[in-house]
């Protein structure tokens, strides 16, 4: 379509045109790009440009100016070559011949109804572990791009506060532990609590920190149950749904102050847009497959390893159809529609990606180190590997002062019998799976049947590359994108069960409704799945717990990091005593060893 056939025409004929929509967005996209990098300091001026002529150390800043503003540039003249040229692709977006998108079972006012009790259920379930203190890695994104902390002045025995700011969110990872879209909106959560509370600036909120990834868990059951949708019966999307809400990893890690929410979110929104896109060809499905897999690198760099290997298993899909066209005009047509979106999204949808991802990229490969770890993939590896996705749960062994594992009769007395339903839960889980994987094998759509397979092989690429490549510690989480496809399958396989028990049942009991009877036998299994293989089974996600009344200690190198329930976090040398409370001053602490 040309372009003055766009805007020829009544305003009412303009409206219904979807060009015309595209050309505004990219019109109005264009414009306020080129309004930032206009008023934006440039990588050649102020500071920025003197430190990049002096040859000296970057500050977060630096990387954010200079790469932000040159793949800003790129961005928007590719966005603009994209809109100027579509008079030519568009026709190719739109063939003459397509077939029209395959309608889906939708969802009912009842399963609508479920679904938010389920979302009502989760929301309460996740929402005891808000106020939790921040822990661990979550820690060290606080104190180096979240908010900052306070240590002592050598001299005087000072404390003083040591701020961070946007730029160390948005643009710093010197350390590799900055999940960039956790951390700007949990410090614009920061900055509005702050600013509604009037909270002093050195105090953080282990609550508005964590309610963005909170929110993003939530909404990642919604869109595990519309990817579910996509490929199986609504009640297995509900059942998917279900136990997304329950399941003790997704649950610890949708409240974490981490990016894996973000992956929780993503991975479904790509997978299920991928489903989708191959099936109709949708702009909005294609964009999904685009800003799901952006959201979960842009929360987790680690989930490279699915998105990856998924992208090219979608263009292997889209190889294979061009290979079996035969002169088919109709599936000629639909080929060259999804490879049109598919190439238009995903340049889009990468170039913007590109812009915001790599200055915190780049501000790690600077000042990259050595990991201090290294992976040992020993058969506890695996276990905790297997009782981390069935259950959410990691059990420590045990082990001598020299840390060998203890033989297996003591392991198993130790581990096993301790808690026999738990075990017996995270056992059921593995052939529900085996039978999901079946019935998804019996899918009709072959592509369906490649996307899951891809899925279900990435971590195991992951392992690989932490094998024999990066030699660098892989811990069970780092692989918390296989949750995904292990539910669907798990929703499959107990949605199976639950309709071949109903039958049996029915069979015998023929004055009694199917409908009453599957409602029975749903009950029963979530309510064993809570107690034994969800968070009801979990110490550790406990829905009573007491409130944080003392500090906790992390040793990282000499010093301490103490957090104390006021919210301060605080730098100590590890010979000094922890303080109960945060002290307002100390005694100086002694000097530092000298090399």
């Amino acid at each position: 379509m040309s372009f003055k056939a766009i805007w020829s025409g009544s305003w009412r004929e303009r409206f219904r045109n979807p060009h015309f929509w595209f050309m505004v967005a990219v019109v109005a996209f264009v414009t306020v790009a080129l309004v930032i990098l206009r008023k934006m300091e440039h990588p050649w001026e102020g500071m920025t440009g003197k430190r990049i002529r002096d040859d000296r150390p970057w500050v977060e800043v630096d990387f954010g100016r200079f790469f932000g503003f040159w793949f800003g540039l790129g961005a928007t003249i590719l966005i603009a070559l994209i809109g100027l040229s579509s008079g030519w692709w568009w026709k190719l977006a739109y063939p003459a011949g397509a077939s029209r998108p395959v309608d889906r079972e939708r969802f009912s006012r009842g399963a609508k109804v479920v679904l938010a009790l389920i979302l009502v259920f989760a929301g309460w379930v996740r929402g005891q572990h808000l106020d939790r203190f921040i822990l661990r890695d979550e820690q060290d994104t606080l104190r180096y791009h979240l908010h900052g902390y306070h240590q002592q002045d050598r001299e005087t025995g000072e404390i003083q506060f040591l701020a961070t700011d946007w730029p160390d969110a948005a643009f710093g990872n010197r350390h590799g532990n900055n999940p960039v879209l956790m951390t700007v909106l949990s410090r614009a959560s920061l900055e509005a609590w702050w600013k509604l509370t009037g909270a002093p600036r050195d105090r953080y909120s282990a609550v508005a920190i964590r309610l963005p990834g909170y929110l993003a868990g939530l909404a990642s059951i919604l869109v595990m149950a519309w990817c579910v949708a996509g490929f199986a019966p609504v009640r297995v999307a509900l059942i998917a749904a279900a136990v997304a809400a329950i399941h003790s990893l997704h649950v610890d890690y949708s409240i974490q102050a981490r990016g894996y929410a973000y992956v929780l979110l993503g991975t479904p929104l790509a997978f299920g847009g991928a489903i989708r896109a191959l099936n109709g060809g949708r702009w909005r499905h294609w964009a999904c497959l685009v800003g799901g897999s952006a959201i979960s690198l842009y929360g987790y760099l680690g989930s490279l390893f699915f998105v990856g290997p998924f992208a090219l298993a979608v263009f292997g899909v889209l190889f294979v159809r061009w290979r079996g066209l035969n002169g088919d005009l109709r599936s000629i047509a639909d080929w060259k529609r999804d490879v049109t979106r598919l190439l238009v999204t995903g340049l889009i949808g990468v170039s913007i990606y590109l812009t915001f991802a790599v200055p915190p990229l780049m501000s790690f490969w600077v000042n990259r180190e050595d990991f201090p770890g290294s992976i040992h993939m020993e058969w506890t590896w695996w276990m905790a590997l297997w009782t981390d996705f069935a259950g959410g749960r990691i059990f420590k062994l045990p082990a001598n002062g020299a840390g060998v594992i203890a033989p297996w009769p003591e392991v198993f007395r130790e581990v096993v019998l301790s808690e026999p339903l738990v075990w017996l839960g995270m056992l059921a889980v593995v052939p529900v799976v085996v039978v999901g994987f079946r019935e998804m094998w019996k899918h009709p759509r072959r592509e369906v049947r490649w996307l899951f397979i891809v899925a279900l092989l990435t971590p195991f690429v992951q392992t690989a590359v932490h094998r024999w490549v990066s030699h660098m510690v892989l811990f069970a989480f780092y692989l918390i994108y296989w949750l995904i496809p292990l539910i669907a399958l798990f929703a499959l396989g107990l949605d199976r069960l639950l309709t071949k028990t109903t039958d049996a049942i029915a069979g015998r009991k023929p004055s009694v409704s199917q409908a009453k009877i599957r409602a029975g036998l749903t009950g029963v299994s979530f309510l064993l799945l809570y107690w034994t293989a969800g968070v009801g089974s979990n110490p550790y996600l406990a829905i009573a717990r007491p409130p944080e009344t003392k500090p906790t200690v992390h040793l990282r190198s000499v010093f301490n990091w103490i957090s104390y329930p006021d919210g301060r976090i605080l730098k100590l040398d590890n010979v000094l005593p922890v303080p109960d409370t945060f002290p307002e001053s100390l005694p100086p602490p002694p000097p530092l060893p000298k090399d």
